[in-house]
């Protein structure tokens, strides 16, 4: 069952994360969570995102806007350095709840935001680092940094593509982080190998709707997947 709902999250949290450039830790936790704990969901979803990170930056490059990504870095690497402190030693109900309430907080902000938030393009070093913060404890810092990127940018395309370059900072950075502080172990390194051909296929599934899917329907159900897994997390544990 543990190698089950390893593969299930992964292809499911790529198979959006692909999509929208974000939130397949979001998907992710709440079911490998299942079977293992926190420090190895981080520590697989590492790799996974390293991965990830060199094949997205690399196809949208031209498109990331590269000033954004640059005031956002500084407090997303300080941010990631504290967030990875909490985690090996913060308390393991207390994170988890967290993680409930991170989604459930995601959820309400994405259903009920219309409008850009003009205060919000001032806020790049608050945002940014806890947007590293939440990577370093949930490999899950997407939604800030979206809030400041949407309101900042108007195109569709640069707003993904800057989302996956700030990203692929935070996600090498924490990458070697992880390496130095051992959470890396043996075992996390095999569990990536057997979800690999599944993560894969969610890149290139992904890669294939992006452009086809209805955005605003697919988006409401993941919204709703998003609440249900939130409010499981946050219950169950």
């Amino acid at each position: 069952m543990e190698n089950f709902f390893l593969i299930l999250a992964i292809f499911l949290g790529f198979f959006v994360q692909s999509i929208f450039g974000f939130a397949a830790s979001l998907i992710t936790f709440p079911i490998i969570l299942q079977s293992n704990d926190l420090i190895f969901a981080n520590g697989v979803m590492s790799i996974y995102y390293f991965v990830f990170s060199i094949i997205l930056v690399t196809k949208n490059f031209k498109n990331i806007d590269k000033k954004i990504v640059s005031k956002l870095t500084i407090g997303a690497l300080l941010g990631t350095i504290f967030g990875v402190y909490i985690l090996q030693y913060g308390n393991p109900i207390f994170l988890k709840k967290s993680l409930g309430i991170f989604i459930l907080f995601y959820v309400g902000y994405s259903f009920f935001t219309k409008k850009k938030i003009k205060i919000l393009k001032k806020l790049g070093f608050v945002l940014g680092f806890l947007g590293g913060f939440f990577s370093g404890v949930f490999s899950a810092g997407g939604p800030f940094l979206v809030t400041y990127i949407y309101n900042k940018i108007d195109n569709p395309k640069k707003i993904r593509a800057t989302i996956i370059g700030i990203l692929g900072v935070m996600n090498f950075f924490r990458f070697f982080v992880f390496l130095q502080k051992n959470i890396l172990t043996t075992e996390i390194i095999n569990k990536f190998f057997v979800g690999l051909p599944f993560f894969l296929l969610a890149l290139f599934l992904g890669q294939k709707i992006h452009d086809k899917i209805n955005i605003k329907l697919f988006n409401k159900f993941l919204l709703f997947l998003l609440f249900l897994s939130g409010m499981f997390v946050f219950i169950k544990f």
